[in-house]
């Protein structure tokens, strides 16, 4: 039965079609979730299958967990990286507004820090 499973019909054509020649192009949230969905898939074409060991069941079934601790760490390093974006931006801004001496201050230490 493994043998004769293929998700490839299941899998969005847009997906199949890229190739990634580079890490740079590497979507981690989107590859997570195709495997994510392949894994999940898989497992409910085996789950009751009695010829199937119960070990090898278990063993997609902590996959499929293993997958989903990955997709929630990407969002929430995704979501603290939006967030420190947004808080640079209105620090910058708001020391704009500060008097001349303090934003020359502040601006020196920014640039040597980002850069």
């Amino acid at each position: 039965m493994l043998e004769n499973i293929s998700l490839r019909n299941e899998i969005p054509n847009t997906i199949l079609a890229k190739e990634v020649t580079s890490l740079n192009q590497l979507n981690l949230e989107e590859e997570l979730l195709l495997q994510y969905t392949r894994v999940k898939n898989f497992l409910e074409q085996i789950e009751g299958d009695e010829s199937i060991p119960p070990n090898q069941v278990a063993q997609v079934m902590n996959t499929c967990t293993a997958i989903l601790k990955e997709i929630v760490k990407t969002q929430e390093t995704l979501y603290n990286s939006e967030r420190a974006k947004k808080l640079e931006i209105e620090v910058v801004n708001a020391m704009r507004a500060a008097p001349q001496q303090a934003q020359e201050a502040f601006f020196k230490r920014y640039l040597e820090m980002t850069t």
